[in-house]
């Protein structure tokens, strides 16, 4: 398997938010995805992305930076306080240590 998928990290509301589309309050959830790209069985974690969603209007805000900046900054803030998962380097330490090894024991 070959591919980039994103994971779910994290989902939470958004609180002392309107939406944009219905001004409903506090109806606004965040959901933060891992980017992962996954060559066989090793994946490669190479950035974090944030998607919105009102429970109210059912609106999806996929780009959440043309939401006003309050929300922004509530995303941002939610995106910084959250980490990969520890698998997600796997593939950089395989690959690291193929090279080292490589590196270190030339073919006579």
């Amino acid at each position: 398997m070959i591919g980039s998928v994103e994971k779910l990290i994290k989902g939470d509301k958004i609180r002392n938010a309107n939406c944009p589309e219905c001004q409903a309050p506090n109806s606004l959830t965040a959901s933060v995805y891992s980017k992962i790209f996954i060559l066989k069985l090793f994946p490669f974690v190479y950035g974090k992305t944030a998607k919105v969603d009102c429970s109210e209007c059912k609106r999806a805000f996929p780009n959440y930076k043309y939401l006003p900046l309050p929300i922004q900054g509530k995303v941002d803030e939610m995106m910084n306080d959250i980490h990969h998962k520890w698998y997600g380097y796997i593939g950089y330490v395989v690959f690291g240590a193929i090279i080292i090894f490589g590196l270190l024991n030339p073919k006579k």
